[in-house]
């Protein structure tokens, strides 16, 4: 429990840090410089760094035990830095692939009261073109988006992925300087 709750606050903490562009000077400093080169998020490259020496500590003073419970607490802290920093994700993203592109977004636009891009594309494969929907939804919408394509086209090609912010109409306002 200890090491749950210790890699909370130290996570909520350094998430704080991190949201306000500081750092306390420790291997988080060395994070932020090596994400400028590598675009990974700074809680995963924390992760990477602290872990590599609780591994070393631990093979080194043969405390495994000890070096597992700090590894739990790693963990933790770099999950929930990320979270602070990127928030939850409550939206979906759809990418529909159908040969009702129309008849699709006019049901999402009635129904769901959501705006729908479509995008022409080719298929690798056929070298067919068809026409891809994106869609953006809050999670309670997403088995409601489902059963509408599959009423419309139960051949759909439908991809569904978590989306970490959404800024414009229906969701959040896009506040320039806010990160």
């Amino acid at each position: 429990l200890a090491s749950l709750f210790g890699g909370v606050l130290v996570g909520l903490g350094l998430g704080l840090v991190f949201r306000s562009k500081g750092t306390t000077g420790g291997t988080d400093f060395a994070a932020l410089i090596v994400r400028r080169y590598v675009g990974i998020n700074v809680g995963q490259l924390l992760f990477l760094i602290d872990a590599s020496v609780v591994l070393a500590a631990g093979i080194a003073f043969r405390s495994y035990e000890l070096a597992l419970y700090a590894l739990i607490t790693i963990f933790v802290t770099a999950w929930i830095i990320d979270t602070v920093q990127e928030g939850i994700s409550f939206t979906k993203a759809f990418f529909i692939i159908s040969s009702y592109p129309d008849q699709i977004a006019g049901k999402i636009n009635t129904e769901l009261d959501r705006g729908a891009t479509i995008w022409r594309g080719t298929g690798a494969y056929t070298g067919a073109e068809r026409d891809v929907l994106l869609t953006v939804v809050s999670r309670s919408e997403v088995t409601r988006l489902k059963d509408l394509v599959h009423e419309i086209d139960p051949r759909a090609f439908v991809v569904v992925t978590d989306v970490r912010e959404v800024f414009g109409e229906g969701f959040k306002r896009l506040e320039p300087g806010k990160t």
